[in-house]
């Protein structure tokens, strides 16, 4: 999906990358030239995906400790990334290596899921010492479903290269 925007100076933007000409007629079409590549999801990793879905306060934890190795291109690991308000809503982050590996630990499911194959009440095992982290689902309209993962709501839920998928939560 390309996303077209108009910035306050006239200037048009597709998915952030700026139109140098508009408008270009061809005998086959219309060109719009500009100043960058897009690329599309399915071709970045997990982590840029997340980072780009607002949730880059963990994706810089994660970078920060190392703990990204498990994200490697052979992986089907599936992260459950706070969004950066989310991260801000926490008293306190561990400071502890440890106990921040073991936080981090608990956002990655190390298995391929997607939430269309949930159902209500499973509990999938995490990273975390065989803790396990609960999806529930629940329906604001009778034909709109989301899931629930301990009580947060997943967003952004794409297939990503490799059969990875990321869950930002809010």
């Amino acid at each position: 999906m390309l996303n077209l925007t108009r910035a306050a100076d006239d200037k048009l933007f597709v998915n952030g990358a700026q139109s140098v000409d508009i408008d270009v007629m061809a005998t086959n079409g219309v060109l719009y030239v500009i100043d960058d590549i897009l690329v599309p999801d399915e071709a970045l990793d997990v982590l840029e995906i997340a980072r780009r879905s607002g949730a880059s306060a963990i994706v810089k934890l994660i970078e920060d400790t190392g703990f990204g190795e498990n994200f490697a291109d052979d992986t089907k690991s599936n992260p459950v990334c706070s969004k950066d308000a989310a991260i801000g809503n926490l008293e306190k982050i561990p400071t502890d290596p440890t106990e921040l590996m073991q936080l981090l630990s608990y956002h990655v499911v190390p298995s391929e899921e997607h939430t269309c194959r949930l159902y209500n009440d499973q509990q999938l095992d995490t990273l975390n010492n065989g803790k396990q982290i609960r999806f529930n689902e629940y329906t604001a309209i009778s034909f709109l479903r989301d899931s629930i993962g301990n009580g947060f709501r997943l967003h952004n839920v794409l297939p990503l290269r490799n059969q990875t998928s990321e869950h930002v939560m809010e």
